[in-house]
């Protein structure tokens, strides 16, 4: 799998599979951004049978 991002944020070190409820996810962690701005981070996997998929989610940075 890979995981990529806009501009703007950083995908911090290799993401790396995790089991989350019996069920295998990837564990990332992001940093950067500016306040109120929206990034898209996109997971890109190939099963083991060669068929891709690609998942996006946006995530809106906040001041903490």
């Amino acid at each position: 799998f890979e995981v990529t991002a806009d501009p703007g944020i950083t995908v911090d070190d290799d993401p790396a599979p995790a089991l989350i409820n019996g069920a295998t996810a990837v564990k990332v962690w992001l940093s950067g951004g500016t306040a109120g701005r929206v990034y898209a981070v996109t997971n890109h996997i190939e099963t083991s049978a060669g068929r891709t998929d690609d998942r996006t989610l946006m995530i809106r940075v906040q001041e903490r």
